[in-house]
């Protein structure tokens, strides 16, 4: 393991990853450690198809393979698993049996049986794995869900969320409510309307192509009373004219986007905003990266990869990244995999409330118990 000095004289250990995939979400992993090569290295890649993975190495310099024990043997303090939703399991019994850490992306499962089952694995192996669950790692995320603990609101009651579709929305508003395990009653509708699209993952789009777009909006009622409203439109993550929104209502206050309003100690009402501090903006020299998000001038949320030139969504990753290391060495799991897999329930119950139009009672699974 190679040691570094980073800034501040700060001595840590270079992260040594390998990755099986080659698909979208690795090349995240790939620019976060061109960006941040101090911390992290992709030692190597495992690709099935040998014509892809010659261009992956060029296009990265990052080795290729496609062969699993030569992965496996290459010095690695965990892999990342970024592949299909189907290729999930085989490929997770081959880490599990080799007794390699995995940091897996999302989501593990497609159906019931299959969460069941990788949930069986996981213990069958006594298997280390978390799961790269990103968004409660974003900066405004993060900033929210700390003043939250710092008890600025109260305790939260309900969640409005408009930001991100099924598994990830069930997370936030898990992490929202404070909701661990406790079952729900599902309900909602689907509704279609024409959008006009303005940008997709590749970017910009200059067509003026209008599609009709589905748009899910589903209640949660919790067992113990707290409850969420999701209200997610398939065109909002990436689009120009779909804006996204979170409402969090505590007792003693609430978190509407960057507002918050809260009732201070002497019971007076205060009106405040979580206010975005970037480098490289007008006259300031210092790169063009994020430094945090503060609210009422001290910082709630402190970049932690402050120089480096990555969006908000690479920062989130990156935090996984550093989290499951950190998990190998006495910090808890960040996202352990029955989280990942209650979160996945949650989506199927999402979904069988739409697609049938009756309310669905989630019951208590076998990670659960």
């Amino acid at each position: 393991m190679q040691v570094l000095i980073l800034s501040g004289g700060i001595s840590v250990e270079k992260i040594r990853i390998g990755i099986i995939g080659g698909g979208w979400r690795t090349e995240f992993f790939t620019r976060i450690a061109h960006y941040v090569p101090k911390r992290f290295e992709i030692v190597r890649v495992y690709m099935r198809n040998a014509e892809k993975a010659r261009a992956f190495t060029q296009k990265f310099n990052i080795p290729t393979t496609q062969n699993l024990p030569e992965l496996f043997s290459s010095g690695l303090d965990y892999v990342i698993l970024s592949v299909t939703r189907g290729a999930v399991y085989p490929f997770l019994e081959r880490l599990f049996e080799a007794g390699i850490p995995v940091l897996c992306e999302t989501p593990p499962a497609e159906t019931l049986g299959e969460l069941n089952a990788l949930w069986t694995l996981k213990q069958k192996h006594n298997a280390k794995i978390n799961v790269a669950e990103q968004y409660f790692l974003q900066p405004y995320h993060q900033s929210v869900l700390r003043l939250i603990s710092d008890g600025l609101i109260g305790e939260v009651n309900s969640v409005n969320l408009s930001m991100m579709h099924q598994y990830h929305g069930m997370n936030m508003i898990r992490r929202y409510l404070g909701i661990d395990m406790e079952n729900c009653v599902v309900r909602g509708r689907r509704y279609t309307a024409p959008t006009m699209r303005s940008c997709d993952r590749p970017g910009m789009e200059y067509t003026g192509e209008v599609r009709d777009c589905t748009r899910e909006v589903l209640t949660l009622e919790f067992e113990n009373g707290k409850h969420a409203l999701f209200d997610f439109d398939n065109e909002q993550y990436f689009s120009y004219i779909r804006s996204r929104h979170l409402c969090v209502s505590g007792v003693r206050g609430e978190v509407y986007d960057t507002d918050v309003r809260y009732m201070d100690t002497q019971f007076s009402p205060v009106h405040s905003r979580l206010q975005r501090v970037d480098l490289g903006v007008y006259s300031n020299l210092e790169g063009y990266s994020h430094r945090g998000i503060t609210l009422d001038g001290k910082f709630l949320y402190r970049n932690p990869y402050e120089y480096a030139r990555l969006n908000d969504d690479e920062i989130a990753i990156a935090g996984c990244m550093e989290k499951m290391y950190r998990s190998l060495n006495g910090e808890p799991d960040f996202y352990p995999l029955e989280q990942s897999l209650q979160d996945s329930y949650l989506a199927l119950a999402m979904t069988a409330a739409l697609d049938s139009g009756e309310p669905f009672a989630t019951t208590s699974q076998s990670w659960a118990l």
